[in-house]
């Protein structure tokens, strides 16, 4: 892919890494392979991408944008291996940016929160399980993938061009109201 790239363009000004996966199991249940795999797809791709793009992000003082996930900052059962794997991505991206700064490169995550993707659609397909879902957000609404694409779009544009090793929260403001729940608090 980056010698397509490097033929076509000759330099990238945005790199977006979007793969992830979510196996189910807690971690006493799951498997070498399992966890093997979910690092793979959400840490080591990423990291190959990134790495064999560098010098095309390098000419064009681009950006790398990776999806991460709220569940990167808290645990998220009974996907036992997902919760550390998007953990690992963010600070990989994190070390991008540090490591490539200097090249003028910057490294950013999006950390979506309910959103209706495929991966999630057997979830908010069901109306009941949606609503159920939505009325723990603050914004009472699951997101749609079109609101996380335009973050990611701001972090990979000239808008962000300050913006490096930051994970960005995208989340209709449930990271906000996990201290209140806890508490057996809702929003108005």
């Amino acid at each position: 892919m980056a010698e397509v790239a490097a033929d076509r363009l000759g330099e990238l000004d945005a790199l977006i890494s979007n793969a992830g996966i979510a196996p189910a199991g807690a971690l006493v249940d799951l498997s070498v392979e399992d966890w093997e795999r979910t690092f793979a797809v959400n840490v080591r791709a990423t990291w190959l991408l990134a790495r064999e793009c560098h010098p095309l992000l390098r000419a064009a003082g681009g950006a790398l944008v990776a999806t991460a996930s709220i569940a990167a900052r808290e645990p998220s059962p009974p996907i036992g291996a997902y919760s550390p794997s998007k953990a690992a991505l963010v600070m990989l991206v994190r070390q991008l940016a540090y490591e490539w700064g200097p090249d003028g490169i910057r490294a950013n995550t999006v950390s979506p929160g309910t959103t209706h993707t495929g991966l999630t659609d057997a979830t908010y397909s069901d109306p009941e399980r949606r609503a159920e879902r939505a009325s723990h957000i603050p914004l009472r609404r699951v997101a749609g993938p079109e609101e996380i694409a335009a973050v990611i779009c701001f972090l990979a544009g000239p808008d962000a061009s300050y913006v490096s090793g930051s994970d960005v929260l995208v989340d209709g403001g449930f990271g906000t109201s996990l201290l209140p729940a806890v508490r057996g608090l809702s929003p108005p």
